[in-house]
């Protein structure tokens, strides 16, 4: 009867422009209906924690039992999350009541809790829509607890911030790859990665069952043992590792394809860690059923490589640039044509090694002058050389705006490079100077983002720069004046630099 309210309450919020609340299923039962009562608990388990906010931290995968078996686990990971770093969250979860194939959306305006509503990014969601493999299933959100159990610990931690709230099903490693690839545009230093996973389920009632164990204590050493050498190939991010053990143990994991998309997303130079370790032993000994819960996270410290703001077009060597020009080509006429990527080792050889510094690199693909597909990383996620070839493809097959390239289209295609600043904070808008400037703008859990040519082509002053940016961000125009801002430049090069060749 609950399940058939909330499908009447969504079908009648499709009616004209109402909006769209996926409410509460868990209040009262998987945590406290009451919002203080709520509130005090979580940050209990936070504050119980003891870890300090990790400015480096890229992604987690937390559990999602009841609080009452998984809230201390979950609380060591929400623990270190640095605060005003995220304005966007990005769940990937298992669906335990509708089998998926592929990834569905959770496609409404907001979802609530007893401590408020968040925001939904529509327009991301959107675009991730355009893509077959993503789908929105709205039954297969209705009664699932994998997504919201994490959303009140997020409401704690973070103050302004939307969600992409995505259940991921049946898919091969192929789709989990592709997947990872569409959504790569919208993961950012401003977006949150969460895996929503817990571990082994073990028992009769699970039916898995791959040792029996003389004792509580028993089964907890056995199920350690099976559930670190899991965690610890997901920490160290062996992903093909990780494969080959859930097919030689068939691990109960029930977000295992969830964690799968997590670690093809994550930039390369991700380290791993084990926070916390739990079983429902702890509050339930039985050694008949047990479940694991695990908090993961994954920090970076990649702006120790970044390079000074103070000279961005004396940073790369003409040499570097026309290197990275050829890479960005190449790696795209070798997928065209069907053949292994070109070594990158080769390529790196023929650079400095300013070329392994952590910058945000944009690729930007044009025929005839009209854009094609453009895909890029606003702050250091790789270093150069990695960013500029996983973003040629990016833009060269990936672009949700555009139909992948052909090799038809080859003669006439054009790519250009752009190797940005740090970001910094703009305290006043005189300091943006358009044609030298790109701009971010961050407000009410949303972001745009303009590259600093884009003004100078659509010939737009100041005022009409940022209202686009407003526009971009999928805000009215006047957003700019209530929300955060931050200023980089960009070197940018292209084809120009081969013409001897």
């Amino acid at each position: 009867m609950r399940w058939l309210m909330l499908l009447v309450l969504l079908v009648l919020c499709d009616c004209g422009n109402a909006t769209e609340v996926r409410p509460s299923v868990l209040a009262g039962s998987w945590y406290p209906s009451d919002p203080e009562e709520l509130r005090v608990l979580v940050t209990q388990y936070i504050e119980t924690a003891g870890a300090a906010p990790d400015s480096s931290l890229l992604a987690l995968i937390s559990p999602h039992a009841g609080y009452a078996y998984s809230g201390p686990t979950a609380g060591e990971g929400f623990a270190r999350l640095p605060e005003g770093k995220f304005s966007r969250v990005v769940i990937l979860a298992p669906s335990h009541h509708v089998r998926l194939s592929g990834a569905s959306i959770g496609l409404f305006d907001f979802y609530e809790t007893p401590l408020g509503r968040i925001p939904v990014d529509r327009q991301a969601c959107e675009k991730l829509l355009e893509n077959p493999l993503f789908s929105t299933v709205r039954r297969a959100h209705l009664q699932e607890h994998s997504i919201e159990i994490e959303l009140p610990f997020l409401q704690v931690v973070m103050k302004d911030f939307s969600i992409v709230p995505v259940l991921i099903g049946d898919i091969s490693r192929e789709q989990r790859a592709e997947l990872a690839a569409v959504l790569a545009p919208l993961y950012d230093t401003h977006t949150l990665l969460i895996a929503s996973s817990d571990f082994t389920h073990y028992g009769s009632r699970f039916n898995y069952v791959p040792f029996q164990a003389s004792s509580v204590e028993d089964l907890r050493a056995k199920l350690q043992e099976l559930d670190f050498e899991a965690a610890d190939l997901i920490s160290q991010r062996d992903l093909e590792g990780f494969d080959d053990f859930l097919e030689r143990t068939k691990d109960t994991i029930c977000g295992r394809n969830a964690i799968g998309v997590l670690l093809e997303l994550l930039p390369h130079d991700a380290v791993g860690a084990k926070f916390s370790y739990h079983t429902s032993l702890d509050r339930a000994p039985d050694t008949r059923n047990s479940v694991s819960y695990l908090s993961i996270g994954f920090s970076s410290s990649h702006m120790k490589g970044s390079f000074p703001m103070e000279a961005p077009t004396s940073f790369l060597s003409e040499n570097d640039q026309r290197a990275l020009v050829r890479l960005a080509r190449d790696v795209v006429f070798c997928r065209l044509e069907g053949r292994a990527a070109p070594d990158m080792d080769e390529f790196a050889a023929q650079m400095s090694d300013d070329v392994q510094k952590n910058v945000g690199v944009f690729v930007t693909l044009t025929i005839n002058g009209h854009l094609r597909g453009c895909i890029g990383y606003i702050e250091g996620l790789k270093p150069m050389i990695r960013a500029v070839a996983d973003n040629a493809l990016s833009a060269a097959f990936r672009d949700p705006r555009f139909p992948p390239v052909s090799l038809s289209e080859w003669d006439d295609l054009c790519f250009k490079l752009s190797v940005l600043t740090p970001l910094e904070e703009v305290q006043d808008i005189s300091e943006i100077e358009v044609g030298r400037h790109g701009l971010v703008l961050l407000a009410e859990g949303r972001r745009g983002v303009f590259l600093p040519e884009v003004p100078v082509e659509q010939g737009w002053d100041l005022e009409t720069y940022l209202r686009e940016l407003g526009r971009k961000a999928g805000l009215d125009r006047d957003a700019w004046k209530r929300a955060q801002l931050q200023k980089f430049e960009s070197i940018v090069f292209g084809d120009e630099l081969l013409s001897e060749d």
